[in-house]
């Protein structure tokens, strides 16, 4: 009798910890890419803090991440964009984007970030120079693909991205990247 109460109190436990918010959020993203490995290089404009911020469970906890693409439309990554961002005490942390257009700090990175927070991007490529800085503060988490996904409009206020059309020579993914858009 003792064992069947301490087997359904750990059942109790265990699904009283449970979100189904979060599940049905983490479901949402769809399945990993079957020729993409878990990394930094996986899931390019998704919610990065649906998995990797201390509700999430996945490491590395993360503070902000997101992804920058080249224009608003094509979904065509800009590698090595500087991402800036201030924290509302005023401290600065800049990382750069990947081959695949992700970026990330984690907690252990910045472990003290103070929200709200103000991102920035400065995007350099041949002959060109885009980017800048969000007109709003970010205050309720660093997934920038929570509110940054698909075209602009009325649910989304549209894509990270670096220039309102492709330059000339156009920006294009390096196909030696491990990484690849869907």
């Amino acid at each position: 009798m003792r064992l069947h109460l301490a087997i359904l109190l750990g059942l109790a436990h265990l699904s009283a910890c449970r979100s189904p918010v979060l599940s049905d959020e983490r479901d949402a993203l769809g399945p990993e890419l079957p020729d993409v490995e878990r990394g930094e290089f996986h899931r390019p404009g998704q919610p990065c803090l649906r998995c990797h911020d201390s509700r999430g469970g996945q490491d590395p906890e993360m503070v902000v991440a997101g992804t920058v693409f080249a224009t608003p439309e094509g979904r065509v990554p800009f590698a090595n964009a500087a991402v800036t961002i201030e924290d509302g005490l005023g401290e600065l942390v800049t990382t750069s984007t990947n081959c695949v257009g992700n970026f990330y700090i984690t907690k252990e990175d910045w472990p003290d970030a103070v929200f709200p927070l103000r991102p920035s991007v400065a995007c350099v490529g041949p002959g060109v120079a885009g980017g800048g800085t969000m007109d709003s503060l970010v205050y309720r988490d660093g997934a920038c693909a929570g509110c940054h996904t698909g075209s602009a409009g009325e649910e989304s206020a549209g894509w990270v991205y670096c220039f309102e059309q492709q330059p000339n020579p156009p920006i294009e993914l390096d196909p030696s990247c491990p990484g690849r858009i869907p």
